[in-house]
């Protein structure tokens, strides 16, 4: 008889953002998978609704298992939580979805992905928690190794390949003063020899799998995410079909694929959507048929994609054509033509500059809110125009002669500022000009023209770049650490010396929450000391502002917490590690004065 296993990975418990609090009448109107047995008014109505989202389709797959022909094994490749530490709430909803199957009597195996393991040796990782209970019928794999584990159709080998963090290896002696890249070639040389390693030591009569959290050299990731991921090491997929194991059930990569075949080596994607890089994708996890009369490394003699509910992601692009008379008029019809019920939806227009101005957004994202779209994340104008960049002088007038409020002044009545906006950004941009700490730093040099503002999307590969070297290279930080999945719904600053970018800021913003947080503070190194931090900073604390954020919190490594206390930032609490790093936190009210 064979054996059925259910694979899947990156389930991501705590991705919340795109959320709005779940009321009970969605909770009612949810499917009976969904939480059974628990009193779902009780227990989630005012949680995030992307939890709830995460939670579901975690509970499809669940049901999916106990559900005859029931599933013999679940094996889960790695990245439980969104976050390294997970908030208890996390904890419980995940812990209470495995105990289902395995007080069924299925046995569960848990591979710690780069989001469950901490950065540093010796604690616990976010899943620890089930081998310190001695959970029954759960297995935990935080390191390499081979897992016996016996199914009701017989026993099953389990090649483990964790995440394997560059801090853990950084120290050894040999890779001392190691690039990255000379360090990503150690791990990825060290894994290959483990995997022939372990699988010398599997038993050919006992069915064997793979189980890998790591990338595929041929892995077919997502545009934003490939800019992320360039720090990966990288494994080929003929280390993950090492004879004899059957199939390779890996995780990490978002995107459903098969990277190669005979034995078969799959990456389910992500249980669900967590951002708009994954609009596209289907989402859900892989049911595999182990034969244990076949040869070994033939045995899965089939496997096939389970698709689950997941919340859809919409972007939607209008373009204005030029002479078009009633620009909204235009906008709202081509939104009406669009499906964005329950959808994560953004909007991006394309608009000629001579009627820019006519672009509402406030009005635009009330449509969609109408619609029922179940969040707007945004809805972005881009002006139709070669010198859009760049305001014009009437002749005769010069920019040396201009007062900073006059020349933004200028600039806005030619660019796609909505009226009721320009009031707010004026008031904040006058309490920039006339705040003391803000242009006291050295001027780069005479002739070079600086620009600090909020980031384009043609911005962000330059400034991931600079970020790279600023944090990876230069500081060492773990790649995962500095890639945390968060800067897709970020607002960016960036600054730009002729046309460079030389400097970055990162705001975060969670719906329903007072504070916001500033991070991701970098200023290439030749530039430092310069008053490019103090631009920026003023930067995203007006775009905070304008959000109607009151408080700004921050990480602040200590050696710079001098520069964040003369912008107005306040210690708070004890110092702490964070990517290897001592930092304090540290917060500034961003209320204005009456």
């Amino acid at each position: 008889m064979p054996m059925r296993i259910i694979h899947f990975a990156d389930a991501h418990i705590g991705v919340e953002t795109h959320s709005r609090p779940v009321s009970s009448e969605e909770l009612n109107a949810l499917p009976q998978s969904f939480a059974p047995g628990v009193n779902r008014a009780a227990t989630y109505t005012g949680v995030p609704s992307r939890l709830v989202d995460s939670l579901r389709a975690l509970d499809e797959l669940i049901d999916f298992a106990l559900t005859e022909p029931r599933a013999d094994l679940v094996v889960f490749s790695g990245d439980a939580y969104r976050s390294r530490d997970p908030s208890q709430t996390h904890q419980r909803e995940f812990a209470r979805r495995i105990s289902r199957l395995a007080l069924a009597g299925i046995p569960v195996f848990l591979l710690t992905g780069n989001h469950d393991v901490p950065n540093t040796e010796g604690r616990a990782t976010a899943l620890d928690i089930f081998d310190a209970l001695a959970v029954d019928n759960v297995t935990v794999a935080s390191r390499p190794a081979v897992h016996r584990i016996e199914t009701a159709s017989g026993p099953v080998q389990i090649v483990a390949v964790p995440w394997l963090r560059r801090s853990s290896v950084a120290a050894r002696p040999e890779l001392r003063g190691k690039s990255a890249a000379e360090v990503n070639e150690w791990m990825q040389s060290f894994l290959s020899n483990e995997i022939i390693r372990m699988a010398s030591e599997l038993d050919s009569n006992v069915p064997s799998i793979l189980s890998a959290h790591a990338t595929a050299t041929t892995a077919t990731v997502g545009h934003e995410r490939s800019m992320m991921m360039g720090n990966d090491y990288l494994l080929l997929p003929s280390a993950f079909q090492t004879h004899p194991i059957d199939y390779a059930a890996l995780g990490h990569i978002h995107r459903h694929q098969l990277v190669a075949d005979a034995p078969p080596v799959v990456y389910p994607g992500s249980l669900h959507r967590v951002d708009f890089s994954e609009e596209n994708d289907d989402k859900g996890f892989c049911v595999v048929e182990i034969d244990p009369t076949l040869p070994p490394g033939r045995r899965a003699a089939a496997w096939a994609f389970h698709s689950v509910w997941s919340r859809p992601f919409k972007t939607i692009k209008v373009t204005v054509r030029s002479g078009e008379h009633d620009v909204m008029e235009t906008i709202a019809a081509r939104l009406a033509a669009q499906d964005v019920r329950d959808a994560v939806a953004r909007v991006e227009i394309q608009v000629p500059a001579e009627q820019a101005g006519d672009v509402d957004r406030f009005r635009v994202r009330n449509s969609l809110r109408q619609a029922g779209a179940h969040v707007v994340s945004g809805a972005s104008v881009q002006v139709d125009s070669p010198d859009r960049t760049r305001t014009r002088l009437d002749r005769g007038m010069a920019i040396e002669s201009l007062e900073p409020e006059q020349a933004l002044s200028l600039y806005m009545d030619k660019s796609p500022v909505a009226t009721e906006r320009r009031a707010v950004l004026m008031q904040a941009a006058r309490e920039i000009i006339n705040a003391d700490h803000i242009g006291q730093g050295t001027v780069v040099n005479d002739e070079a023209e600086m620009v600090v503002r909020i980031a384009e999307p043609d911005d962000m590969e330059a400034i991931f770049a600079l970020r790279r070297v600023v944090f990876i290279d230069e500081q060492n930080v773990d790649p995962d650490e500095e890639w945390d999945g968060r800067d897709e719904d970020a607002v960016h600053a960036v600054a730009l010396v002729e046309g460079e970018v030389v400097g970055t800021g990162r705001l975060l913003m969670d719906e329903g929450e007072k504070t916001c947080r500033i991070g991701r503070m970098a200023v290439r190194q030749d530039l430092r000391r310069h008053g490019i931090g103090d631009r920026i900073l003023a930067v995203l604390e007006a775009a905070a502002q304008e959000r109607g954020f009151g408080q700004a919190l921050l990480h602040a490594q200590t050696y710079v917490k001098d520069f964040y206390a003369q912008a107005g930032y306040t210690e708070q609490g004890e110092k702490f590690m964070e990517a290897g790093i001592e930092h304090v936190a540290m917060t500034k009210s961003l209320s204005r004065s009456p």
